[in-house]
C-alpha cells in the first residue's frame, strides 16, 4: 500500500535548497527520511537533504527550480500481508 504525504515549498535558501513544510509533524520524523525522494505537482523530482526546523520542515534539492508555494508529495510504500 502507498502512503502519500503532501506539503508546500516555502522558501529558497542561498545554497539552492528549498524549504518544504507540511510533510512531517516533528523534527525526528523529518530526520528519519533524509535521502528520500519527493515529487512536485509539476513532476520535478527532488531529494530530502536534511531536517530544517523543530516543526518538521525539510530541505530539498530539486533537479530544476520549482515554483514557490507548489505542492510537494512524499510517497512511502509499505508491504501488506494478505491473509
Amino acid at each position: 500500500s502507498a502512503k502519500v504525504r503532501q506539503g508546500f515549498i516555502g522558501e529558497k535558501t542561498p545554497q539552492d535548497l528549498y524549504v518544504v513544510s507540511g510533510l512531517f509533524q516533528t523534527k525526528a520524523a523529518a530526520q528519519h527520511v533524509a535521502g528520500s525522494s519527493v515529487l512536485t505537482s509539476s513532476k520535478i523530482k527532488g531529494n530530502i537533504v536534511s531536517a530544517y526546523d523543530e516543526k518538521g520542515a525539510v530541505l530539498v534539492k530539486f533537479e530544476k527550480s520549482p515554483n514557490l508555494q507548489e505542492k510537494v508529495f512524499y510517497y512511502k510504500l509499505r508491504s501488506v500481508k494478505i491473509v
